[in-house]
């Protein structure tokens, strides 16, 4: 295996608040971003999916880095036992690790296919549909921490990311 530092188009940001709530996630040069920023008013991002399979991405080369790299931050940083919210949680893929290693994990996704998907790998998991934009059906506080992770690179302008960040506290 080639070390992390080969993967320079790979970088990620974590930033914490004082209570450990929220990991926020921002990807800068990845090759998805590039390609998948959608119009926030637009079905783009189902399309998108639907072209390229999510639950692929990760598998791949640059995909294993970002898989790993925000695993090991989440196990640094989570307690045993918190309940977590996973909005954008694609095909379930850190909900499901997640999952595996005993924290209880209610997962939000906009795409159906990649609802689809996450439900034939963990039939038990709670998935909703749902835009990480108006969570109004998800009571405020309800879990220890948020995972936030592809929303804020596929949302365009800084007023729809701003809209995600508050509508995930």
């Amino acid at each position: 295996q080639q070390p992390l530092s080969k993967y320079n188009s790979v970088r990620k940001f974590y930033k914490l608040n004082k209570n450990l709530r929220h990991i926020i996630y921002k990807c800068y040069n990845h090759s998805l971003c590039k390609h998948a920023a959608i119009d926030p008013y637009s079905s783009n991002i189902e399309k998108h999916y639907n072209k390229h399979p999510e639950d692929l991405r990760l598998q791949r080369r640059h995909g294993i880095v970002e898989f790993e790299t925000t695993m090991y931050h989440l196990r640094r940083l989570l307690r045993p036992g918190m309940l977590l919210l996973d909005i954008g949680a694609g095909t379930g893929r850190y909900a499901s690790a997640l999952m595996a290693e005993g924290y209880k994990v209610k997962a939000v996704e906009l795409v159906r296919r990649n609802i689809e998907v996450f439900r034939q790998r963990d039939p038990e998991a709670d998935v909703v549909q749902g835009d990480a934009r108006d969570l109004s059906f998800i009571p405020s506080a309800s879990a220890d921490a948020t995972l936030l992770l592809g929303p804020l690179y596929h949302l365009i302008g800084e007023e729809e990311k701003l809209k995600a960040l508050r509508e995930a506290r």
